[in-house]
């Protein structure tokens, strides 16, 4: 599992901004490396979108996550198989965790 701390300085408690310094994939699409903005959103998801608005995307939570400590906060979560990287944990501050994808098999 490949993990992305993220800064404070976020424009609300259920926003982050992240480098993510590898290409990725999530909601069976691909995205580019780059800065993106995770948005809480209502009904189960996370909305994403690239600092300049070249990709975007939502996810559903399948699952909360219980923090277990302050340094799960503001963080990513990637699954690692082969060379592809999937998202699958985003924890935004003051939040649970949420689980948005989970990968079968063994993985990194």
């Amino acid at each position: 599992m490949l993990l992305a701390r993220i800064a404070y300085g976020q424009a609300s408690p259920t926003q982050l901004r992240v480098e993510i310094p590898f290409g990725f994939t999530a909601a069976n699409k691909e995205f580019p490396s780059g800065t993106y903005l995770f948005k809480g959103e209502s009904a189960g998801r996370i909305s994403f979108s690239s600092a300049n608005g070249k990709a975007n995307g939502m996810v559903r939570i399948i699952t909360s996550l219980a923090r277990s400590s302050d340094a799960d906060d503001h963080l990513l979560a990637f699954d690692k198989v082969g060379d592809t990287k999937t998202l699958s944990e985003v924890w935004l501050h003051g939040r649970d965790g949420a689980l948005v994808h989970a990968t079968p098999g063994e993985h990194q």
